[in-house]
């Protein structure tokens, strides 16, 4: 199957009302700073700066949308922000795309010639204290970390992660539940720590420069259907039961190994 993922990342302190339309571009929009009750996102949506859904407030991206993540130059201070990157902070809810629909891509916004391309343009999504993200049908690219899962929640059905630093970093019993999930190219796809709880059941690890799965002390999962393949290190771990996962093609399959994690 082929999946498609999108996604976004933390915070900012400015205000924000509604998505502001871009002069003389029909359903191009700008978007920036803390939301408020519910935001609906649709067609072309630029985010030009932190985006912070606060608790109580809801972030829906409609099928079919493209959300393009500016580059920008930060020195930001405060300590709620993760990143000097352009980052999508969810401390309430956020929704994605839908089942059987168009797909939604989070990608980058890089100009011709820019000596970006190539390279992690935006933080990616945090979801932090207590925040809930579902993703559908959703394909995400080109961030630092394309999902954090710290204290928070996060569903993917039909989901592509891929070409970004760190897939998923679930940390501070962040949840992470996965259906027909392909997290591919990076230096690592998913690392797990500090009684996180990751569980996928079908899904695809593949490609990465270091490891492919990193599970750290105190780290429930469930793996059932899921390849890992063509990694450096396809699963990093202490002892669990891999009778339900494929190893393809990594130089190391399984290394038991147990550190402290970040």
């Amino acid at each position: 199957m082929v999946y498609r993922l999108g996604l976004l990342l933390c915070l900012l302190l400015t205000a924000c009302s509604a998505p502001r339309q871009t002069t003389g571009q029909a359903n191009v929009f700008e978007l920036a700073g803390v939301l408020a009750g519910e935001t609906v996102l649709h067609d072309i949506v630029h985010l030009v700066a932190d985006v912070r859904v606060p608790v109580g407030a809801r972030l829906v991206i409609e099928p079919g949308s493209t959300i393009l993540v500016h580059s920008t130059d930060s020195t930001k201070i405060d300590p709620e922000f993760l990143s000097s990157k352009v980052e999508l902070l969810v401390e309430g809810e956020l929704v994605v795309g839908a089942a059987g629909a168009e797909p939604v891509h989070v990608l980058p916004y890089v100009t011709v010639g820019s000596e970006d391309a190539g390279e992690t343009g935006w933080a990616g999504i945090e979801l932090i204290a207590g925040g809930v993200g579902r993703f559908n049908n959703v394909r995400l690219s080109g961030a630092e970390t394309a999902l954090l899962v710290s204290g928070a929640s996060a569903v993917l059905d039909q989901v592509v992660v891929t070409d970004n630093r760190y897939g998923v970093i679930l940390q501070n019993g962040g949840r992470f539940s996965g259906t027909d999930v392909l997290i591919d190219r990076g230096e690592t796809g998913i690392l797990c720590w500090g009684e996180g709880s990751l569980d996928i059941r079908r899904g695809n690890i593949v490609g990465h420069d270091e490891e492919g799965v990193v599970l750290g002390p105190g780290c429930q999962t469930v793996l059932q259907e899921v390849e890992i393949r063509g990694n450096d290190l396809g699963l990093v771990g202490s002892a669990m039961e891999t009778g339900r996962i494929r190893f393809v093609d990594n130089r190391v399959d399984h290394l038991q190994r147990v550190e402290v994690g970040p």
